[in-house]
């Protein structure tokens, strides 16, 4: 996974998890018969979210440290 990928699919995990929460919240507001059941799928999609973006965050963080490569040492001599 490139370094933009892995921006592109953290911005579109946290951007779920937030979208997810705020209306399942709002939706606990219009129907207050469910509204207990609803703030709690809301905040275990928040935590699940927040779990994957952490996810997403971390295997940017080692695809990157393996992309660094060490410079190529010249064979040739270098001149004076």
């Amino acid at each position: 996974m490139t370094l933009l990928q892995a921006r592109i699919w953290s911005g579109f995990v946290t951007s779920m998890g937030v979208i997810g929460f705020v209306g399942l919240l709002v939706a606990s507001g219009l129907l207050p018969d469910e509204a207990t059941f609803l703030r709690t799928v809301a905040f275990a999609w928040f935590l699940a979210f927040g779990i994957a973006g952490i996810a997403v965050r971390h295997r940017t963080k080692r695809s990157g440290r393996k992309m660094e490569r060490p410079a190529k040492r010249s064979i040739k001599p270098q001149p004076r």
